[in-house]
């Protein structure tokens, strides 16, 4: 008798959490608006409706995070367990590219809804996989070289992000002018103090067809479309460098025209899907051109 564990592939974990966790979710955050505001229709009218539509969609939110908190922490355990140790890296990797999870330390992460047992489960499945990948203890500040990263990696604006912004962007305006011009205008102008709220994030917007990239990083020099105006930076003109791996984000001094200029990057808009590997990868390429000079 064959008492072998039977281990199933990173892709057919990953799809049972797409559809277990991230499927339901969905469906949450889009269908229980509506059933609200259909079900308002039925007794009421006017006002009640752009009521019910943002109770509709806090309480859609709040249910949609309730749904995966619990749920995410019983697919980890799961998923882990039903993979080879040698794969839990990249299963790792691939759950937070595929927006399963977020990445480890991540505040939000804090926000999974896990028993005694699945803390300490999980605790173990992480420490196992950074033991292994830092190689004996070596530190993130004191990697060596490491022959699989290239020259020049370069990052665009996460696509699913922008498509989301699309659908907020458009909605709000949609919304703000429906209101404004049904006599709803303390609440139209809500919306709108919103949307201008967020408009930050409008620069996104402007990139949808060409998806340039926005930030290069290589053996020479870092280059960042949102700071072009100092171009491709080389790396004995940058000082302080530092990622937060819980926030994603990327700060640095920049030495330009005898000035320095303090700039704060976000990496969570971007397809950086792993802080901690971007921060290993980061240190590589300083370490190269260090060497280099």
């Amino acid at each position: 008798m064959d008492n072998r564990k039977e281990y199933k592939t990173i892709a057919e974990v990953i799809r049972r959490g797409q559809l277990t966790v991230n499927l339901p979710v969905g469906i949450i955050l889009l269908g229980f608006p509506l059933l609200v505001m259909g079900v308002t229709a039925l007794l009421f009218s006017g006002e009640s409706m752009v009521i019910a539509y943002f109770i509709g969609f806090v309480l859609s939110f709040f249910l949609a995070w309730t749904w995966w908190s619990y749920h995410i922490a019983k697919w980890r355990v799961w998923a882990f367990e039903s993979t080879r140790k040698s794969d839990w890296a990249k299963l790792r990797q691939r759950a937070v590219a595929g927006n399963l999870i977020w990445p480890e330390g991540h505040r939000l992460e804090r926000t999974e809804i896990r028993s005694p047992e699945q803390k300490r489960q999980i605790q173990n499945f992480n420490e196992a996989i950074n033991d292994a990948s830092t190689d004996g203890g070596q530190g993130l500040e004191t990697v060596g070289d490491d022959p699989t990263v290239p020259a020049v990696l370069e990052f665009g604006h996460d696509k699913e992000m922008v498509a989301w912004e699309i659908i907020y962007f458009s909605l709000m305006v949609v919304l703000s002018i429906y209101l404004l011009l049904n006599q709803h205008e303390i609440i139209g102008i809500l919306c709108l103090l919103v949307f201008i709220y967020r408009r930050p994030g409008m620069h996104m917007l402007k990139d949808i067809g060409k998806w340039e990239v926005q930030l290069s990083i290589g053996d020479e020099e870092i280059f960042m479309r949102r700071f072009s105006q100092f171009g491709k930076i080389p790396w004995e003109d940058t000082e302080e460098i530092t990622v937060d791996t819980e926030d994603g984000i990327l700060k640095m001094d920049i030495w330009h025209d005898d000035q320095l200029y303090h700039v704060t990057y976000r990496l969570d808009i971007l397809t950086v899907r792993d802080y901690r590997e971007f921060l290993r990868i980061l240190n590589v390429y300083l370490k190269r051109a260090s060497e280099a000079t």
